[in-house]
């Protein structure tokens, strides 16, 4: 006996309900990663949720790396987990790849020598007088907070540029999957189906070295400067130099990650920030940095007195967390229970 077609119709709604119960939930989200240690972590993300997503669903979380050392003629570089600013936006794999964004310092001793008539770095730059930078250029940010943020400077244009594609790609992507939901869905009158999706960022790195340490927070509001139009959550996780026993004791790595808290706490704390890079290009941010978000700190014990072992666990730590706010429900609930 022929089915009739309300049993037909029947069976779809039942069988749509249950698939919709069953379906992965995303948000759209772009995954930063700053400096050695931070990109390690979300390559950490990045394999997890590979693993983890349907593939039509990869393209929603955009990740992207950022640090002083020229890696794109290596082999690490060539190794296909990689892709480059010159690169299509939507090429075949972009979205299982990092895109690598080479922040370079350059003629540092140049800089060191007219600080007293440059707009742009004489406001911050430390004299040379005082404190001993290192002046090689192109080298890295050598645990030196001055340098990463002179990289952060001079690479602002390009730094800028890459996460506004991936903001405009996340924007042109449809609000309506089939193979899996997206969250945080509001109305926008732009978009043809008066629906998008809002976009959630992520930036991590160790607070201990020079480029994110010295570049977090001028990150943070490039992010939500060029995100303040649309709604948007902005969140950090900045592992502390006790979650790496090796270096837990480093003199420099202390005082970098001091300075770093001073400013995060700073900045937090309603300060306005206020910032000119070259170009004439002006970032001023009135409030907490991080009003529509949170900032973790990723120590070595927690409050239970469990502890991550070695480098490997930390990040281990830190890409699970980032999976479960933009790969699960996870993470609303676990700001729900925040305070």
């Amino acid at each position: 006996m022929a089915p009739s077609q309300n049993t037909d119709k029947t069976f779809q709604n039942v069988a749509h309900e249950v698939l919709s119960e069953t379906l992965p939930s995303i948000r759209k989200a772009i995954v930063i990663g700053l400096g050695g240690s931070g990109i390690s972590a979300i390559n950490h993300g990045r394999k997890f949720i590979v693993d983890q997503l349907p593939k039509e669903a990869l393209k929603y979380i955009r990740w992207v790396g950022i640090d002083t050392t020229d890696i794109r003629t290596s082999i690490e570089g060539e190794g296909g987990k990689y892709r480059f600013p010159d690169e299509p936006v939507d090429h075949e794999g972009a979205e299982e790849k990092i895109l690598y964004v080479y922040a370079s310092t350059k003629d540092i001793s140049g800089v060191m020598a007219n600080l007293d008539n440059d707009p742009v770095y004489g406001d911050w730059f430390p004299s040379p007088a005082v404190y001993n930078i290192s002046t090689l250029a192109g080298q890295g940010a050598n645990q030196q907070r001055p340098l990463g943020r002179l990289a952060f400077f001079q690479n602002y244009s390009t730094i800028r540029e890459a996460i506004e594609r991936e903001m405009k790609y996340l924007d042109s992507l449809p609000n309506d999957p089939r193979y899996f939901d997206l969250m945080d869905i509001y109305s926008d009158k732009s978009k043809a189906d008066n629906k998008n999706a809002q976009v959630t960022i992520f930036m991590t790195g160790s607070v201990m070295g020079g480029t994110c340490s010295g570049s977090f927070i001028d990150t943070a509001a490039l992010v939500g400067g060029i995100s303040h139009y649309k709604p948007h959550k902005m969140y950090g996780i900045y592992v502390l130099p006790q979650a790496f026993e090796k270096v837990v004791d480093n003199p420099r790595a202390r005082a970098n990650s001091y300075a770093a808290l001073k400013e995060l706490d700073y900045f937090m704390s309603g300060n306005e920030f206020q910032a000119t890079y070259p170009g004439g290009h002006h970032t001023h941010v009135q409030g907490n940095l991080f009003q529509n978000g949170r900032v973790y700190l990723l120590d070595r014990t927690n409050m239970d007195g469990h502890m991550v072992q070695d480098r490997d666990q930390v990040q281990q730590v830190t890409s699970q967390l980032i999976y479960h706010f933009v790969a699960s429900n996870v993470g609303g609930k676990i700001e729900e229970r925040l305070v």
